[in-house]
């Protein structure tokens, strides 16, 4: 994100007395929060893989909420309807070398999602295997993050200003004069976060609660006395 700060117009004769530095704060945190989506499939006609869909997602919701999950923190998706693929008929598939290869007719499928929110982290890898348990469920993603990502920026800031701060008063007394009031801020910040997938656990799920980095950078335009 960006923005910044000033103290308005500082005039042509403020900015010929001025120095603009620069500084930048980092802090790391420790993800606290994973989101995993799931995905629950279910056969046959639409009035039975509906509520063949509608019970293993029941079933999954039962086995995170076992593993201590709140009903605060799983969200079900829509359910859709996806009409089996039927194959090419005899007549069409004579048209292609090696038809007899085409794919044969599929069956429909219903297809929901569940999304769970873990906070218990130590214990994300059992919830996620209890909800894999289920028949029909599947993986489909997973996001660590970090719930107050508000404290890591006011440290982070905190850190690049005063990097900046003592670039400047270092800056001044070279030129032999001495710091004034900051006149204006810019600022921008971003996470650093490894590979998403970088480091699996041993049982093959998508699991990186590595700490991630979150850093500030300042521009600070200071008055020159």
């Amino acid at each position: 994100q960006n923005s910044s700060q000033g103290v308005g117009d500082a005039g042509l004769g403020v900015l010929a007395n001025s120095i603009s530095v620069q500084g930048t704060g980092r802090v790391t945190g420790k993800p606290d929060l994973l989101t995993v989506r799931f995905s629950v499939a279910g056969g046959g006609e639409p009035t039975e893989a509906l509520q063949q869909a509608n019970g293993r997602t029941g079933l999954l919701i039962d086995a995170v909420k076992s593993q201590g999950v709140a009903e605060k923190d799983i969200q079900t998706d829509a359910v859709f309807f996806e009409e089996g693929f039927q194959g090419f008929s005899e007549e069409f598939a004579k048209g292609f070398p090696g038809a007899d290869g085409l794919a044969p007719p599929s069956p429909p499928t219903t297809t929901g999602g569940v999304e769970v929110r873990i906070r218990d982290i130590g214990k994300a890898l059992p919830t996620i295997q209890s909800a894999l348990g289920v028949e029909g469920v599947s993986l489909s993603s997973v996001a660590f993050s970090i719930v107050d990502q508000g404290k890591l920026a006011v440290e982070a800031k905190r850190l690049a200003i005063r990097q900046a701060h003592q670039e400047a008063e270092q800056l001044a007394r070279a030129s032999g004069r001495k710091l004034g009031k900051a006149l204006s801020i810019n600022h921008n910040s971003a996470f650093s976060y490894e590979e998403e997938y970088g480091n699996s656990s041993d049982q093959g799920l998508p699991l990186d609660d590595r700490q991630r980095e979150f850093e500030m950078k300042v521009a600070v335009l200071y008055q020159l006395k």
